[in-house]
């Protein structure tokens, strides 16, 4: 069989490990998913292109393989920019393949084009338009390439419609793709004794964990580490499943809607540790109170230009290389009273913060969403092993942030830069990733309309999910900053949401009350073992 441009893209997405794509067909890339027929990659058609790049994107944090989108020419390109933007935003390896007009249609405002390389080159770490045959299979191969190294990130590859199937050189002899670094623990001996010196001459420091590829290996022996010195751990925003939620070095988790003032806390370290993470916006309060404290970030130099504040030392290794070799350090160490005392006065008020009924009693941080912050304390030990917990953006998020602690490494998946929508398309990608894996999913209800949709989806490929819908028939999280801004003026934020029993039913999927849920916990239990159906559970807050 001769091969073709399309035929090469695909067969260049199978060395990489690339095993399912998400996307919404169009007519400029019918022959990539006529390649795609005779590939054992799974196609996920969904039902509107942003859910498909959230899935993408979820996809790709989950498993550290891109996660493969496919849209085509404007519409479908404008739509599923809200994953590539997250991708590039949290630094997730992702691969978009988007159909394009034809060569001749180029440059001539025809149907549906648009500035390709002006439109990603802005939120993609790289750029390419497959129009050479010659060099088609290796634009891909770099492209993928690209999207895994350093700092990961989204790659968008261009397939004008006219071109997909024009003949390419024959497939030469090459192994399966690779990337060489140093081994452990030589490798990570330097980095290492670097970090030790850092550590040894702080009186407060602490470690921020935010890389999605610590490998559960590189946390247990980061955490017998931090124990070993008295180091406080946090995880960055959403990345609390990095890390032992039980250890007792472990003090919190950085971002919005923190339970104690942790920000506040870490104001008092004389040394910030970010471990494959920066400091940012949404994890620092605006980039304060730590703007200028000194610092050392872990991890690849593409990481800077997303550091906000101040770097004294950049420890150039991967983080979980580092991590693994932290084994290799046996060497009791003075550890200062003062630093002890500061981490015991730190878990001193984290622990209370897990507690359901003091979180939902009135005056409680979650009061606003006592129904489900009940149903989850009620449920919550049900959960087994395994289980992963997806959520989108809103002060809902709370109650599986706080009453959840992770069932399994990496097994919560929340977006960080805070857009709406992302839960439902997230926990159908981890369960179609992770089949054997129960899949919980908390959204809003403003949250929950914007990708709902997708239960279509769910449906399609039997992703037996269990998605909790918090309804406040608000915008939650909008509303508080007005009431704050502009008391007593609503504008623009209350809903009016449909029945949401109907709205399951039409689906084919079961319809739970939260209520009812608490009473019996057993429902859940039946709900999360059922592979044949997904559940919506409906916890009413007004």
């Amino acid at each position: 069989m001769t091969d073709t441009i399309a035929t090469a893209l695909v067969a260049e997405l199978e060395r990489h490990g690339i095993t399912r794509g998400y996307g919404v067909p169009g007519e400029s890339y019918l022959a990539v998913l006529d390649a795609l027929y005779e590939s054992p990659i799974e196609v996920i058609t969904c039902r509107q292109e942003g859910g498909a790049s959230y899935m993408a994107m979820a996809e790709g944090r989950l498993t550290n393989t891109p996660g493969l989108l496919l849209v085509t020419r404007g519409p479908g390109a404008s739509n599923g920019m809200i994953g590539i933007h997250c991708a590039y935003e949290e630094g997730v390896p992702m691969v978009a393949v988007v159909g394009l007009p034809a060569h001749a249609a180029r440059g001539v405002r025809s149907f549906q084009e648009f500035d390709f390389e002006q439109w990603f080159n802005a939120t993609a770490k790289h750029v390419v338009v497959l129009d050479e045959p010659e060099q088609a299979r290796y634009a891909v191969d770099n492209a993928l390439r690209i999207a895994s190294s350093g700092r990961p990130g989204p790659v968008i590859i261009g397939v004008p419609e006219d071109i997909l199937l024009q003949e390419v050189p024959p497939a030469p002899e090459r192994k399966t793709p690779t990337t060489v670094t140093p081994g452990e623990p030589a490798g990570a001996r330097g980095a290492i004794s670097a970090l030790e010196t850092t550590v040894d001459t702080a009186e407060r420091p602490v470690i921020v964990v935010g890389d999605d590829a610590l490998s559960e290996t590189g946390a247990r022996r980061l955490e017998a580490w931090c124990r070993q010195r008295q180091i406080p751990t946090v995880a960055d925003f959403r990345c609390y499943a990095l890390v032992n939620t039980e250890a007792e070095t472990y003090v919190g988790a950085l971002g919005m809607g923190q339970p104690w003032p942790l920000t506040e806390w870490i104001s008092e370290a004389d040394h910030i540790i970010y471990l494959g993470c920066v400091r940012s916006e949404a994890n620092s309060g605006h980039y304060a109170p730590a703007y200028d404290k000194p610092t050392t970030i872990i991890g690849s130099p593409e990481l800077l230009p997303f550091h906000g504040g101040r770097v004294d030392e950049l420890i150039d290794i991967r983080s979980d290389l580092l991590c693994r070799g932290l084994s290799e350090t046996e060497a009791e160490a003075a550890v200062p009273q003062e630093r002890s005392q500061w981490l015991a006065r730190a878990r001193q008020a984290y622990l209370p913060t897990r507690d359901v009924e003091a979180a939902t009693a009135p005056g409680g941080r979650l009061e606003p969403y006592r129904t489900a912050g009940r149903m989850t304390g009620a449920i919550r030990d049900l959960l087994p092993e395994g289980t992963i917990v997806t959520f989108g953006a809103g002060t809902f998020t709370g109650v599986p942030q706080t009453l959840i602690p992770p069932k399994t490494h990496k097994g919560v998946l929340g977006n960080k830069n805070g857009s709406m929508g992302f839960g439902v398309p997230a926990g159908i990608a981890a369960k179609l990733a992770r089949p054997e894996a129960p899949v919980l999913i908390y959204s809003g209800d403003g949250d929950f309309l914007m990708n709902g949709q997708e239960l279509a989806t769910a449906a399609m490929f039997g992703a037996a999910v269990v998605v909790v819908v918090v309804d406040n028939s608000r915008y939650g999280t909008i509303r508080n900053h007005q009431e704050r801004d502009f008391p007593g003026r609503v504008s623009g934020t209350d809903l009016q949401n449909p029945d949401f029993r109907l709205y399951a039913e039409a689906f084919g999927g079961r319809y739970l009350d939260a209520e009812e849920v608490t009473e019996n916990p057993a429902l859940f239990t039946e709900a999360l073992e059922d592979s044949s159906r997904f559940t919506l559970i409906h916890a009413r807050e007004h």
